[in-house]
């Protein structure tokens, strides 16, 4: 990767990324230009804290609970997960079941299973299942990047 940086005192900031073909190196990259400074509020062990956009892998509902997962931790948010969905498709956010947000930019690849599932493995080791009904919306993201 190339980087250029110019100074120019007469325009306002403006970042342009140009590449060959769309990744998930490519969409990490932009996914941070956009949510720079972007968070949320999670809570753990009874503090609040804020959990940056860029870092979070993936966000599930569980038993009318909505936790996020990072790298290092997981919170719990009070939002609902129809909520985020709205709030975050800017960020390369992917509804992947009833129950799952995924952060398209942490996506290594897709694995083929039974019963026509797909399975999402992530940067961090994490495996995550696809739904048959959201397959066409992460192929979209995966093939032609229409998150960005």
């Amino acid at each position: 990767m190339k980087l250029i940086v110019k100074e120019n005192r007469e325009k306002e900031l403006t970042v342009t990324v140009e590449y060959p073909e769309q990744n998930n190196q490519v969409l990490r990259i932009i996914n941070k230009m956009k949510s720079e400074g972007k968070f949320l509020i999670g809570n753990e062990s009874g503090r609040s804290y804020k959990v940056l956009i860029p870092e979070i892998y993936y966000i599930e509902s569980i038993d009318k609970r909505t936790f996020v997962y990072t790298k290092d931790a997981v919170f719990r948010t009070d939002k609902r997960l129809y909520q985020l969905e709205k709030e975050l498709k800017e960020y390369s956010f992917v509804k992947v079941s009833r129950n799952c947000l995924l952060n398209a930019g942490e996506l290594t690849h897709l694995e083929a299973l039974t019963n026509s599932r797909l399975e999402a493995n992530l940067t961090n080791g994490e495996k995550i299942i696809i739904s048959r009904t959201y397959i066409p919306e992460i192929k979209k993201v995966v093939f032609r990047g229409d998150l960005i």
